[in-house]
């Protein structure tokens, strides 16, 4: 039996700064420090493709949590691309 988890706008920024801050560059600095910590457009981005896929919010946990686990495949496929550039 599947779960249903609530998770607050927090949660989701929390997923998404998570997946940014995975990938650092060669000198050690983090992603969102190279973009001057300006980290407002992904985070629009998130927003926006989670309430075009979830447009009732958490009121729908289950398309809410299937627009979530979407979201962060998106961004761990653009993070695994990346890290294929360099040949890792």
């Amino acid at each position: 039996m599947k779960k249903i988890v609530k998770l607050t706008e927090a949660d989701l920024s929390r997923i998404v700064r998570r997946v940014i801050n995975e990938e650092e560059n060669t000198d050690g600095e983090s992603n969102d420090q190279q973009m001057g910590g300006d980290i407002n457009k992904v985070m629009n981005f998130a927003y926006e493709m989670i309430n075009q896929m979830a447009p009732e919010g958490p009121r729908n946990g289950r398309q809410y949590m299937s627009a979530i686990n979407q979201l962060e495949n998106n961004f761990n496929y653009v993070i695994r691309n990346l890290k294929g550039n360099l040949g890792e």
